[in-house]
């Protein structure tokens, strides 16, 4: 089983760094989750696990053309945007993303049409983010607000947290949650550290993250009451309506959760604030983004350039949607992004309304809020989708049974399977 594979243990150790504050910054990340990755096909060829890694990629593949074709096209479009409109090889980091983005979507072919490695990543990312929680929340708790400033002062390298980071948690907690109470063994320890992922986001001093909560909480509480049928929804209902209620009350009095809330009520009071009022307010998403609407208008096939999006001059910085169409267009792998995104949301709802399932709910709740990060914020840029991708298995998983680690290298197949 590729599950007990080092291929698999190693491989899934380098994202797990990637995704954890305190291991990247002190193993520094990226770095050693590249030199991870290339130990863990070297151990491959050895332990006879790269063969069945080599078919399952194969038929991943020829399940899965659009979204291989999709991401090969935003990163195809980043790096020439990189290399033409911006500094070339001098920014060297900005090309990493794309380059792991390409390379987890090979790893969740390699291993997650496996059920058991598909758990397995699951429990990883339960593990890695409840210990994380545990360390941050205590800093949060002594220091209210803290890593706003430690954001803005070790721009976003802080090891307890940044924006990023907690905004992630929030995406990636629905599918957790559901592994963790469909566990047998260590349930109880699954769903704690759950919690403690969810009170550090919602401590965070950071408007994204209590954002996403609200949203996954109504996703959950509309859906749940409007289309699932058993009475699990009405114990459902009383706990979010509780929350809802405890959160409010809490926030609403707490310096923990002060600067968050000032920004939730400056959102609803004036939607065009984006949250922010008075000197901040020249902040706003919503002029930010005008920016790249701009950008896009006149120059809507290959956008207006200017290296990435994180550099670019002629972008807001704040909105992948709108940042990735203005600064690469629709055709130079703007369009290309929005289209996966929106392909996968198509995706899931799709599956849900055929199986009002809560596994199929709680990928609606994570695909949904990935959306809304990336309207609000340049959450589709990073490695997000690619998180969501391996927590919710968004792709087309092969039919027949695991393949035994030990088959030989001569037998590896490229026949295409077509999925259930």
């Amino acid at each position: 089983m590729l599950s007990k594979s080092w291929f698999f243990r190693l491989s899934t150790l380098a994202f797990l760094i990637l995704v954890t504050p305190i291991m990247g910054v002190y193993l520094h990340a990226p770095s050693s989750s590249l030199i991870i990755l290339g130990t863990s096909i070297f151990v491959g060829f050895f332990e006879r696990s790269i063969s069945p890694v080599i078919q399952n990629v194969a038929t991943g593949i020829a399940n899965n053309k659009l979204l291989l074709l999709l991401t090969l096209w935003y990163c195809f479009g980043a790096i020439v945007n990189i290399f033409f409109s911006g500094n070339g090889l001098e920014d060297w980091r900005l090309l990493i993303n794309p380059f792991l983005l390409i390379v987890g979507i090979l790893f969740t072919f390699a291993f997650l049409s496996e059920t058991a490695c598909w758990r397995y990543i699951q429990i990883g990312f339960i593990v890695a983010l409840g210990l994380q929680s545990i360390v941050s929340i205590n800093q949060l708790l002594q220091n209210p607000g803290i890593a706003r400033a430690m954001w803005h002062e070790l721009s976003g390298t802080w090891i307890y947290g940044n924006p990023t980071y907690f905004s992630t948690c929030v995406i990636l907690l629905p599918m957790l949650f559901w592994r963790s109470v469909n566990e047998k063994k260590h349930k109880t320890i699954l769903v704690l550290l759950n919690s403690l992922i969810l009170f550090s986001a919602f401590i965070s001093s950071f408007g994204t993250p209590v954002g996403l909560i609200i949203i996954s909480l109504c996703v959950i509480l509309g859906f749940a009451l409007t289309f699932m049928t058993n009475r699990m929804r009405w114990g459902i209902l009383i706990l979010i309506i509780s929350l809802f209620i405890f959160g409010f009350r809490y926030a609403s009095s707490s310096s923990l959760l002060s600067d968050a809330y000032a920004r939730i009520v400056n959102f609803i009071n004036d939607p065009t604030s984006g949250g922010y009022s008075g000197a901040t307010l020249s902040a706003s998403r919503w002029y930010l983004d005008q920016i790249s609407i701009e950008s896009l208008w006149k120059y809507p096939l290959f956008g207006a350039g200017g290296g990435s999006t994180r550099t670019s001059p002629f972008v807001g910085g704040h909105s992948s949607i709108l940042d990735t169409l203005g600064a690469y267009g629709l055709l130079g792998g703007g369009g290309a992004l929005s289209f996966l995104i929106f392909t996968l949301m198509f995706k899931v709802y799709h599956n849900f309304f055929q199986k009002r399932t809560w596994k199929d709910l709680m990928i609606v709740t994570s695909v949904t809020s990935l959306f809304v990060a990336g309207v609000v914020n340049p959450y589709w840029e990073g490695l997000q989708p690619l998180y969501v991708i391996m927590v919710a298995c968004l792709f087309n998983r092969q039919t027949k049974p695991a393949i035994s680690a030990n088959q030989p290298l001569f037998w590896v197949s490229f026949t295409v399977e077509h999925p259930q």
